[in-house]
């Protein structure tokens, strides 16, 4: 491998994994981030296999003792008045574990050496040369590579210049937030509520301060179909900005907001509605299908959702992001005499095919949940069972995945309780 000098744009969960996994390899790694530091905040649940962050704990990205709770199983309910008690429908047994997204941030981005991150670098261009890859930025900066990864995200600046493909709106947005569990019951399953347009989906996970305090957050999503004509008023924000893909927490304008809270009154449980309503910030995102399409340049990669955006149905971004860094490493590190560039070909045709296979199953998922879902006031245990054996065929997904040993025991303050 002679090409040893990479560039790095995006310094979220994607840009931060392969950084570190490339830098032990003997990779002289720069890492080009938008924003201005660390970021911070309270942030959103995720859901990961079990066998993916026991490799990240392997790996020595993750702490061993990484906030995490274990995720056993889902239930629906089929929608009823507000005066009923929900009604079961399906119970199924799930094997994952539920992270707070800023958990898994902080914790590789620990591990980042400070002199690789260069804040504030947006990148504007990318030209390639002789000699390799001139990165220019918003800035005047001009930064010098043998190669280059495209790790920023849905909206990949990168991508835009160096690779095309189509992206296509799903028909249905994620109404999303947390709120804090002061009530003590929440369980190790994932509570679906099912509604004509679409369903509400929650379940516990670690609070920012959880290594001092055990406190939990209540992660919730409404999915809900809506028109692409209505995509620009529910993403025009408190400043009447009106956004592409998602509206930030903080940011979602009072009209949209009381949306939220009528719809969630209207729909779902008090219980369940009284936590829509008191979360102080939800936020919005857009969901898309994406993959992008094969290109030549084996000196260039993109990873994480600059690759391929899936519907957060089947595996959350952070999956695909800490498995395609994974991924790379195993193949740069069992094949140290290759040529750079045959193993980035390699990796990219398997990449390829990975991504299709998963967009595939993530529009299967999210077309029989929410586009055309069944009669949810028909259904039960054992024709819910029928319909998911039947929208899983040819297809493989970790949370019903049976594990290969005992499940770890669940870190503090994680016993199963009663439900909500």
């Amino acid at each position: 491998m002679l090409m040893k000098k990479g560039v790095v744009v995006g310094g979220s969960i994607s840009g931060c994994a392969i950084a570190i996994l490339l830098s032990r390899l003997g990779f002289k790694l720069t890492v080009l981030e938008r924003s201005s530091g660390i970021m911070k905040g309270q942030g959103a649940g995720i859901m990961l296999p079990v066998a993916l962050v026991e490799k990240c704990i392997e790996l020595d990205l993750f702490d061993a003792d990484i906030p995490r709770l274990p995720i056993v199983g889902r239930t629906f309910y089929r929608e009823a008045s507000r005066e009923e008690f929900p009604v079961k429908i399906w119970d199924q047994s799930l094997q994952g574990f539920a992270l707070n997204w800023i958990d898994v941030y902080r914790n590789l981005r620990k591990r980042l050496k400070e002199s690789w991150i260069h804040p504030r670098m947006n990148v504007i261009d990318i030209h390639r040369e002789d000699s390799g890859y001139l990165l220019k930025t918003a800035s005047q900066a001009s930064y010098t590579a043998d190669f280059v990864i495209a790790a920023d995200g849905g909206e990949s600046i990168v991508r835009k210049q160096w690779a095309s493909g189509t992206e296509n709106y799903a028909g249905y947005i994620a109404w999303r937030g947390t709120l804090a569990d002061s009530s003590n019951d929440m369980i190790n399953r994932i509570q679906c509520y099912t509604w004509a347009d679409g369903h509400l989906l929650l379940y516990p996970i670690p609070a920012v301060d959880y290594e001092k305090t055990g406190k939990l957050l209540i992660n919730w999503l409404i999915y809900e179909r809506t028109d692409r004509d209505q995509l620009p008023l529910r993403l025009t924000d408190s400043q009447y900005v009106v956004h592409s893909r998602s509206v930030p927490a903080t940011l979602l304008h009072e009209t949209q907001r009381q949306y939220l809270h009528s719809l969630a009154k209207a729909h779902f449980p008090k219980a369940i509605a009284d936590i829509v309503v008191g979360t102080a910030h939800p936020f919005i995102q857009v969901i898309h299908d994406f993959q992008m399409d094969p290109y030549p340049d084996d000196g260039l990669l993109f990873v994480g959702d600059a690759a391929a955006t899936l519907r957060p149905h089947s595996a959350s971004g952070v999956t695909k992001a800490l498995g395609n860094a994974i991924e790379l490493h195993r193949l740069l590190l069992v094949n140290p005499e290759m040529p750079l560039s045959a193993l980035f070909k390699q990796w990219k045709g398997s990449q390829q095919k990975n991504n299709a296979e998963e967009v595939d199953k993530a529009k299967k998922m999210g077309d029989a949940l929410v586009m055309n879902p069944p009669d949810w006031q028909t259904m039960d245990q054992g024709r819910m069972d029928a319909w998911w054996t039947k929208l899983m065929l040819g297809h493989t997904w970790f949370a019903t995945q049976p594990l290969n040993h005992a499940r770890e025991t669940p870190i503090k303050n994680t016993p199963l309780r009663a439900k909500l």
